[in-house]
Parts: C-alpha cells; structure tokens; sequence
C-alpha cells in the first residue's frame, strides 16, 4: 500500500478494488502520499487521494492523519497537502508554525528574500529537514538562491553542515550546478568541503567532473 501511494490514483483505485477488506491505511501510507505528491506537478492529487481514503476507509484514515503528516506536508514546502491533512487534525495538536514553515521552505526554493527575512523573525526552526532530510538553507543553495544563502548560512540558528540522509550538505548541490557565489556564500559560512555522500562524491569532485573551474579553485583553496 505504501509503494501504491507513491504514484498514482488509477493505482490506488485498483488496488482498493481488488484487496480492499485487506489494505490497512497507516501513518507511514499517508506519508509517503505527502513525500510522493508533494512537488508542483502532482499537488492536483492530495485532495482526491485522501477523499478515496476517506470513502474507503474514513475512520482509519482520520486516525492516521497524524501531526507528523502535516509537520512533513510543511517542510515539503506543500501548502495544498498541509490544508488537505490538517484539517482532520484535532486543534490542540496543531503546530502553529506549520504555515511559516511550509512558507520559508517555499521561498527557500524559489528565492523570495523578502519572505525569507519576515518568517526569520518568527521563532521557527529554519533547519527543519524534509523526507530527504535538505534544510531550507539545502534548497536555496541547490537552486542557487545566492541572497537567500547569505541570510541564512549567516545565522546561528542554521547548520551550514547539516546533512541530508544522502550525506550531502549544503555545499555539494552548487558545486554541481554551478552556482559559485552560493560556494562563495557557503564556504565563508564555515561549510566544510570533506564530506563524502551516499554515491562517494564529494564537493570538490563533482565540481571537477561537471567543469566548473572556478569552484574548483575555491575549494582547492580550502583544502
């Protein structure tokens, strides 16, 4: 059931046709429903998702709709999949700061300076981690957001070094795309250029396989 969730509805809708009296809706399900449909393109199929669950299986789904689905629905960036969610959540479990979350997280991506400076006012956790475990502070350099990066690789609440469950820190995604002011930005923040991920890259040798010189130099220049 949790692998059918990770694609589409037509999946779904068979599979609760044919093993109905046998699926079991879980907190893990719905997860992988917010990892799954949580991007630009599949954020049309939260609401009929859960209205299929809700028909099919209504007080098992509520049950599992749980703050932790919201709290990922949130750092996903996902403001349709935390309404769709929240809503079944009891009030006083809700996180008052799971819309500043999913806010940052969507600035982070896509470079709105001046929501990221308001909602780092708030006393919210701006290293909050997504399935993937990548920060804010990840997205923004991955996207090469370079005013972004300054404001939060600048601040003591934020790890430059935090990885992601690849071992991938903030550094290696624009080692990778290019994007030197970011490594600029990251390096002077204290971003480490050692870390070896998941696939035995590092910062420094994605930057030479991809031929960025300049990133290259800098990193050089650090070792």
């Amino acid at each position: 059931m949790k692998t059918a969730a990770q694609y589409n509805l037509d999946s779904l809708e068979i599979l609760f046709d044919k093993r109905g009296d046998e699926i079991i809706v879980t907190e893990d399900v719905l997860l992988a429903v917010a990892m799954a449909y949580s991007t630009q393109l599949y954020l049309r199929w939260i609401e009929p998702i859960i209205s299929m669950f809700m028909a099919k299986k209504e007080a098992e789904t509520i049950a599992c709709i749980t703050p932790k689905v919201c709290a990922m629905s949130a750092a996903l960036g996902d403001e349709s999949g935390l309404e769709c969610f929240r809503q079944h959540v009891p009030e006083e479990l809700r996180d008052p700061d799971w819309d500043s979350i999913c806010r940052l997280c969507v600035a982070a991506k896509e470079g709105n300076l001046g929501v990221v400076e308001s909602l780092m006012q708030e006393p919210i956790p701006l290293d909050t981690k997504d399935n993937l475990g990548e920060t804010p502070l990840y997205m923004a350099a991955k996207f090469g957001n370079t005013e972004v990066v300054k404001l939060l690789a600048h601040d003591k609440r934020v790890n430059v070094n935090s990885l992601s469950i690849f071992g991938r820190s903030a550094l290696l995604e624009p080692c990778k795309c290019g994007h030197d002011e970011v490594v600029e930005v990251l390096l002077a923040a204290g971003a480490e250029i050692h870390f070896v991920d998941a696939d035995g890259d590092t910062a420094l040798s994605v930057a030479r396989e991809e031929g960025h010189d300049r990133i290259v130099a800098l990193l050089e220049g650090k070792s």
